[in-house]
């Protein structure tokens, strides 16, 4: 079990039109779920079984994302479904991502052993821009809990300028791409 689970109201991405599919694009179904969840107060946005495709996600607080067993979430292979984030200063090249987190708190990753976050980083070996899956910076109070989180683009997962992680069994595959780190901690505190 989570530590920083939120308790609240649950937001399942099928209500808001996500598609079951491999085909169709959830994006902005998932989005509406998240912010509908943060605008709330707290919550959890439920990701059920089955298979999705989405472009950026942009974490909110006090929104907790759990992934339930047998569901995968499959970022986009074209990366006009990713949205225009602040230049990485890090590496310009990969400024793009799946998830983007800045300057927000209480956020949980949470999986299950059945599940799947897959950046499709082999969509992008000969691409000049590479996403990340998790991009999260100037943040606090993020948890990420059995999940299982495979193929970037680039990095995995990089944590820039935050304070407080917590990571318990999690699993990171990131071997599709070159310069394929699994996590980056820059200039963060209590992990």
């Amino acid at each position: 079990m989570a530590l920083n689970v939120l308790t609240g109201q649950t937001y399942y991405i099928l209500d808001y039109g996500a598609k079951d599919s491999h085909a169709d694009l959830s994006t902005k179904a998932i989005q509406a779920a998240i912010d509908a969840c943060s605008k709330n107060g707290k919550g959890t946005v439920i990701i059920p079984k089955g298979t999705y495709v989405t472009g950026t996600l942009f974490l909110k607080s006090n929104a907790t994302i759990k992934m339930e067993a047998y569901s995968e979430l499959f970022g986009s292979s074209s990366l006009e479904d990713y949205a225009e984030v602040p230049i990485a200063t890090e590496e310009p090249h990969f400024s793009k991502c799946l998830f983007y987190a800045h300057g927000v708190e209480n956020i949980n990753i949470i999986g299950h052993q059945r599940s799947e976050i897959n950046g499709k980083g082999y969509m992008f070996k000969l691409s000049p821009e590479r996403p990340k899956l998790f991009r999260i910076e100037n943040s606090k109070n993020i948890e990420f809990d059995n999940a299982i989180i495979n193929n970037s683009g680039s990095w995995c997962i990089y944590f820039k300028e935050c304070d407080v992680i917590n990571i318990h069994h999690t699993s990171v595959y990131n071997k599709e791409n070159k310069n394929n780190n699994g996590m980056n901690f820059d200039g963060c505190f209590n992990v």
